[in-house]
């Protein structure tokens, strides 16, 4: 039974001094088998950055970001506007609306400021 722990032990040893006297002898040789292909130079023109490319596709995208960003803004506000909006949040029909009511600017009562509405103060 350690008899042929023994011998397993003594063969592994064995192959392991074995690759090492390859490797060093294959560290010896001189020969590669790295060929150069050709010389390397510069380029006349960088590759990148295409600095007008990379403007219009910035100005472009900036656009479509900004346009999206604002329709998705207005979307998202719940205010109401028109008649329209009413009925469709409430589900119940109109009954009447108060439009603009004009200010004449010469009357002394409401303040100069008031253009097109009646300010809570001047009533």
């Amino acid at each position: 039974m350690f008899q042929s722990d023994v011998t397993s032990a003594q063969r592994d040893l064995d192959q392991v001094s074995q690759r090492l006297a390859q490797s060093n002898l294959e560290s010896l040789t001189q020969q590669t088998n790295v060929v150069q292909l050709s010389t390397a130079f510069v380029p006349k023109d960088p590759s990148s950055p295409k600095l007008i490319i990379n403007l219009i596709i910035a100005v472009f995208l900036g656009g479509v970001l900004g346009i999206g960003a604002a329709v998705s803004a207005e979307m998202r506000n719940r205010r109401v506007r028109e008649d329209e909006d009413m009925v469709d949040i409430l589900g119940v029909p109109l009954l009447g609306s108060i439009d603009f009511i004009q200010v004449r600017t010469n009357d002394s009562r409401v303040a100069q400021t008031a253009t097109g509405r009646l300010e809570p103060s001047a009533i």
